[in-house]
Formats: structure tokens, C-alpha cells, sequence
């Protein structure tokens, strides 16, 4: 299974690339820290 962090971000009132690139990576530093600690559960997956 693959999830994507993100898809097309747009950001409100962002006019510099650079802050834009840097709220990018913070949102998929958060994405997969809350994936990644989410657990897996395999063992108790059905299916």
C-alpha cells in the first residue's frame, strides 16, 4: 500500500517558492511521523 503526503499543495498567500518548499517538507515530515507511528497492525489484519 502506498500513500501520498500530498497532492497539488497550494498554499494561500504564499508568494515566496522558498517558504512554500519549506511548508511542503514540513507536511511530509508530519505525514509520515504520523504514519509511520500509527503502527501496522499486520498481524491482526484480515484480509
Amino acid at each position: 500500500m502506498v500513500f501520498e503526503a500530498d497532492n497539488e499543495q497550494i498554499y494561500t498567500g504564499v508568494t515566496d517558492e522558498q517558504q512554500g518548499e519549506t511548508l511542503l517538507n514540513q507536511l511530509q515530515t508530519d505525514f509520515f511521523t504520523i504514519v509511520r507511528g500509527s503502527g501496522g497492525k499486520n498481524a491482526t489484519r484480515c484480509g
